[in-house]
């Protein structure tokens, strides 16, 4: 009896414990002080499924998600046009089935990145591409600029290595630069767009 009761309750433990360091589903970081006790909060989370990061609190430093690595799921970024906030703490990243930035203007620190299935950019400003040197693989790509006054540019000279885009959907006045060193895009849509040429 006393056996089975010891048995019991580690069984109970090991359990408990794989179960609380494992990712959840969905994980929103609204506060500096989530993002810091992300690893206390998460110990074995190193690939997220669903990642959603606002970054109009108190936010200002990413870099306790260096334990994310390698693949992750859905990463979306809200940054209501903060400069101020890089994304470091996200280099040790390599792909992401999707990944939504929102208003930022910069994306600097996603160095690792080199595959993205679904890439979806919304910003009336120029923003600086930089921080994904590395990536040379999209497979669908979105630009949204809803403010149809301004004509920000989407630099994709920024991507040395990217040379095909299988679906390309640009809303709004952008510029693109770069467009002529991409060797194959199968799908391209251009919607209500009066400055491209």
């Amino acid at each position: 009896m006393k056996i089975n009761f010891i048995f019991l309750l580690c069984f109970f433990l090991v359990l408990t414990n794989k179960m609380l360091a494992q990712c959840p589903n969905e994980i929103g970081l609204f506060s500096q002080s989530q993002v810091d006790s992300f690893g206390i909060n998460y110990p074995n989370c190193h690939q997220v499924k669903d990642l959603t990061i606002t970054l109009s609190g108190d936010i200002n430093n990413l870099s306790a998600l260096r334990v994310l690595s390698g693949h992750q799921g859905s990463i979306s970024m809200w940054a209501y046009g903060r400069e101020d906030v890089t994304l470091e703490g996200l280099e040790n990243i390599d792909s992401i089935d999707y990944l939504g930035v929102s208003q930022s203007k910069n994306i600097k620190g996603l160095s690792g990145v080199k595959f993205i299935n679904y890439l979806f950019f919304q910003n009336d400003n120029n923003f600086d591409l930089s921080g994904l040197t590395n990536l040379n693989h999209i497979t669908s790509c979105k630009i949204l600029a809803p403010n149809f006054e301004n004509t920000p540019t989407f630099d994709l000279l920024k991507f040395p290595a990217f040379k095909t885009i299988n679906s390309f959907i640009l809303t709004g006045n952008f510029i693109l630069d770069g467009i002529e060193k991409i060797d194959t895009i199968h799908r391209f849509v251009v919607v209500s767009n009066y400055v491209l040429k």
